[in-house]
């Protein structure tokens, strides 16, 4: 069975012929907007629909289905289905509604969105894990915090795709553990020094070597300068150095060996942290 769209709809008014009060009103509605655009000069019912399709190819590529799209535009699926492939041998519309092109278009592909099933790029997930384990975390330290077996702590920190649900997961555990010292939650030293050296092999970057904003980008490079220092032991420092009366954080840079980038993270994220 077809799924009809929401009352007050205006083609549930229009095409499937309800006449609740929710519907009239939606038709009445839209029939004010009409003539009031109109009057003014700024009538365009429909606007071009390739504008629309190349945003629904960047939603389709990030792994958001056709459903899901539809669910997050307000739109029906049967929209969104003939404006990507279109229907019964039809080719895909050329024109498009304005109120349906503004809801597609505000759909963003942000990890927020997607269902929890969903396979995302796991970019970010690698990275996290890996400058954890670069600052001393092991794989059975971390697998409670994720909820998963410790073995697939290993599988996460280098597939390329992940569940939206471990990515989000992975990201909380990453903003609660970046700084903290994992001799202080249980992990011996000589684990932790196995981890360290685990990273220095791989090439994989401590915390303080990535900015919060490009830790996801594929693009994106780490702050070699900063990468092989214990977050933890960082930030303690800089505190240190603040409360001390210095507050420029070049010199704070230089007296710790980091780059100012890896201060102003730093920063950055403890605020962020203590906000919370």
């Amino acid at each position: 069975m077809t799924k009809l769209p929401p009352h007050g709809h205006i083609s549930r008014y229009k095409y499937h012929g309800c006449k609740c009060l929710t519907c009239m009103d939606g038709w009445r509605d839209y029939n004010r907007t009409v003539r009031r655009q109109q009057a003014y000069g700024r009538w365009e019912p429909t606007v071009d629909a390739d504008v629309v399709r190349a945003h629904l190819a960047v939603l389709r590529e990030a792994g958001l289905g056709i459903g899901r799209i539809a669910q997050l535009a307000g739109v029906t699926r049967s929209t969104v289905g003939r404006l990507w492939h279109g229907v019964k041998g039809s080719p895909p519309r050329r024109r498009v509604q304005q109120r349906t092109a503004r809801g597609i278009l505000a759909v963003r592909p942000d990890l927020a969105v997607f269902a929890d099933g969903a396979h995302v790029d796991a970019t970010g997930t690698r990275r996290r894990l890996q400058a954890l384990v670069a600052v001393g975390w092991t794989h059975r330290a971390l697998a409670p915090h994720l909820g998963v077996d410790e073995l697939y702590v290993g599988d996460l920190a280098r597939q390329a795709l992940v569940t939206a649900r471990h990515a989000r997961t992975v990201i909380k555990v990453y903003d609660l553990l970046w700084d903290a010292d994992p001799l202080q939650h249980g992990v011996s030293a000589q684990s932790v020094t196995r981890s360290q050296a685990l990273a220095r092999r791989e090439g994989w970057s401590a915390p303080m070597a990535w900015d919060d904003d490009e830790i996801d980008d594929p693009a994106a490079q780490p702050d070699v300068g900063s990468g092989r220092r214990r977050s933890g032991d960082t930030r303690a420092e800089i505190k240190w150095l603040m409360a001390a009366g210095e507050t420029d954080t070049d010199v704070i840079a230089a007296r710790l060996g980091v780059s100012s980038g890896a201060v102003q993270r730093s920063l950055a994220r403890g605020a962020s942290k203590e906000a919370a």
